[in-house]
């Protein structure tokens, strides 16, 4: 029997630090230096979680299993694939450095776009919240807007400079909330799976577009010769 395990390799690690980094750099915000080991944590199984994933596929490819999948578009059949061949396409869409350039490329427009989302959201949530503020209780809104008319500069800068660390953690939290409620809209896509989905189209050779689904054969999901 094949030996399972495989070493690290330069994907591995870099899996683990585009993950690490995200959360130590969240995790600072919230809990200071602790986040930087928090990061450290999450890096450390995000590597070993890739280099364990490899070790898995590199066993389906060779110790090949009598399975085949089906590979249907929009519920027709295209053709089929061995599982052994599924794997090895697999293990290349993640060892395919591409790819990796192309998901950071797709997360940085994620980000920008949900960032300038909320550019233009937070202001107009604030008015609604003053106005709501003003009918609901104007003793309260006219004390809030004569202590910023009478409060010196000075304390304004200080409170501002006091509460900047809050305003930050607050705006990432609803920008990771709005990201993950708005995702489609905003524009995010695997691009692995998209890849990998691409390298069975291009075993098959289907041109088909639609949905694409890789079912054990033979097929409990329903599906029509083409």
């Amino acid at each position: 029997m094949k030996n399972s395990t495989t070493k690290l390799n330069l994907a591995d690690v870099t899996v683990g630090f585009l993950t690490g980094l995200p959360v130590a750099a969240f995790a600072c915000l919230l809990f200071g230096s602790i986040g930087g080991l928090l990061g450290a944590l999450v890096a450390f199984l995000a590597t070993t979680g890739s280099q364990r994933q490899r070790a898995a596929l590199q066993l389906r490819i060779d110790t090949p299993a009598a399975l085949h999948w089906e590979v249907a578009i929009n519920k027709v059949r295209v053709g089929s694939i061995a599982d052994c061949d599924y794997a090895a396409l697999e293990k290349a869409v993640h060892g395919d450095w591409r790819v990796y350039w192309a998901q950071g490329r797709n997360l940085v427009k994620v980000g920008v776009r949900a960032a300038e989302m909320l550019v233009s959201a937070v202001p107009v949530a604030l008015f609604w919240v003053a106005l709501a503020l003003v009918f609901l209780d104007p003793d309260t809104a006219a004390a809030v807007a004569e202590g910023l008319r009478t409060a010196p500069g000075s304390e304004i800068v200080a409170a501002i400079e006091r509460y900047t660390t809050s305003v930050m953690i607050f705006f990432v939290v609803l920008m990771f909330l709005f990201a993950a409620i708005a995702s489609p809209r905003l524009g995010y896509e695997n691009m692995f799976r998209a890849e990998l989905g691409e390298a069975v189209r291009r075993r098959v050779q289907a041109a088909a577009q639609g949905r694409l689904e890789l079912v054990p054969c033979p097929s409990p999901v329903q599906v029509t010769a083409s």
